[in-house]
């Protein structure tokens, strides 16, 4: 089972709109190749299936009762209003919130301790990707004793792409023995991902994140927009 952690700040399945709008097109800017390119895999040595994907959704944890949807804190701030001056919109704590998916921390927890342990094949492996806000959340949850004892006699790979934490700050020595046999990429503590298989624009640059699962390697290729000061 793969399983993606993207950023808090995103729409499921989205992973750049810029990209969406521009030369990608959805494929590009969203998970539609990422998940393509995954089917194309098997999932090890004797089973030509390909691995089970599951799409976390740290982003959509409000709920816009009029619109009948889960949205980001962002589209929640950008809701219509009365008019260009009038206040911001209350939130209710019951009306508002999702159940056990208030914050990020709490859906990452939902997704390890009620999907993964009581829906997913108990023998089945994990290959978890993290991506900035979501790598540090994989890692919060993961750097406890009881966190990882649990779940980390499964954990086959773990990919961490821009997380900003310091190793010195782990807490479980368990996991921290762990994390030093896999490789975690911090090529770049910031800026904007989406991955990309056009040309990188003037100003942006190309790395490829690669990690080996069931003896497949798997190359995940990202365009990286260095942010400017302002």
């Amino acid at each position: 089972m793969i399983i993606l952690f993207y950023e808090q700040t995103a729409d499921l399945g989205i992973l750049a709109y810029r990209i969406v709008g521009g030369k990608g097109g959805i494929n590009v800017g969203t998970v539609v190749n990422f998940v393509k390119s995954i089917q194309s895999l098997s999932s090890g040595p004797g089973n030509n299936d390909p691995p089970g994907i599951l799409l976390a959704n740290l982003g959509q944890l409000m709920w816009y009762r009029r619109g009948k949807r889960a949205v980001t804190w962002r589209t929640w701030n950008g809701l219509p209003q009365k008019n260009a001056v009038s206040g911001p919109l209350k939130t209710d704590p019951e009306k508002n919130h999702i159940p056990s998916n208030r914050n990020p921390a709490e859906h990452v927890d939902y997704i390890f301790k009620y999907v993964v342990r009581d829906l997913l094949n108990p023998t089945a492996v994990l290959d978890t990707v993290g991506v900035s806000g979501g790598a540090n959340e994989v890692v919060e949850f993961l750097d406890n004793s009881n966190n990882w004892g649990a779940f980390g006699p499964r954990m086959n790979a773990l990919a961490l792409v821009a997380p900003y934490y310091a190793p010195r700050d782990f807490v479980d020595s368990n996991f921290a023995t762990w994390l030093r046999k896999v490789r975690i990429s911090q090529d770049c503590a910031m800026g904007l991902f989406a991955p990309s298989t056009i040309p990188p624009p003037k100003g942006r640059n190309l790395f490829t994140f690669t990690y080996t699962s069931n003896s497949v390697v798997v190359r995940i290729r990202w365009s990286i927009e260095t942010p400017t000061a302002p």
